[in-house]
């Protein structure tokens, strides 16, 4: 866990329109700058100086952080805390993971590890949600598959025996196809990873961040949040039904 130096959150990111996208600290504002894709507007306010995919952060989700450890105010030798953590965040729909900060806050290094014991107990109880050692199978199972399949469309020998456990592993596998290089790729591409069976284990996947956020709450037990900073504000986000 790395220590963060020149820890300062009050910096401010605006479009090139004028309005304010969203805060960062100072190593960011400085990796704009020095890439000449920002300019200085004031002290510690930046103006882009190319036109952005978005407009940033919702006005619900716009807050400003202090540079201290949210449970216990000190504001030295400070680590970054995911509140939702980044093995799960990442597989969250795109609207609910990009360029959000608002679950990003600082912690010493002696409450984030004091924390992240408590936050190991929980992700364990989360495996329960999925099959992890029948992940794991299928995960082997892929592997050999590959390599029998490659085998096969090599043209090499092959006991027909080998091909008829290569149709029963495929089938187990639960991906249908000729055995193809396109149906190669599928099955290359075949994501097994419990993290992201264990998101969609969610209905709703903002429950699965408040989820996290209420954890945080009860055992960090924080003095220091931000203000506007709520469990149940969660970024705009839109469940489009198929």
């Amino acid at each position: 866990m790395q220590y963060l130096s020149n820890i300062s959150i009050s910096w401010e990111v605006y479009h090139p329109d004028g309005e304010l996208m969203f805060y960062c600290d100072e190593k960011k504002a400085v990796w704009y700058l020095s890439r000449n894709l920002a300019e200085v507007l004031d002290e510690r306010k930046i103006k882009l100086s190319f036109t952005p995919k978005g407009k940033g952060e919702s006005v619900k989700t716009k807050i400003k952080k202090p540079s201290k450890c949210v449970c216990c105010g000190i504001d030295k030798e400070l680590t970054k805390h995911h509140i939702v953590p980044r093995q799960y965040r990442k597989f969250l729909p795109n609207d609910l993971k990009e360029h959000y900060s608002y679950d990003v806050m600082y912690m010493c290094w002696e409450h984030h590890e004091k924390y992240e014991r408590k936050a190991d107990i929980l992700k364990k109880s989360l495996e329960e949600r999925v099959d992890i050692e029948n992940l794991k199978k299928l995960f082997s199972m892929k592997t050999k598959v590959i390599k029998n399949l490659i085998k096969y469309l090599k043209g090499e020998c092959m006991h027909e025996n080998v091909i008829y456990k290569l149709d029963e592993n495929i089938k187990k596998l639960d991906i249908y196809g000729e055995k193809t290089e396109h149906f190669l790729k599928k099955i290359e591409n075949l994501d097994l990873d419990p993290n992201k069976k264990i998101v969609e284990s969610y209905e709703n996947p903002q429950d699965f961040i408040v989820m996290w956020r209420n954890h945080f709450i009860s055992e960090a037990k924080p003095n220091y949040m931000p203000d506007g900073w709520d469990i149940n504000t969660v970024k705009d986000y839109k469940n489009v039904q198929n």
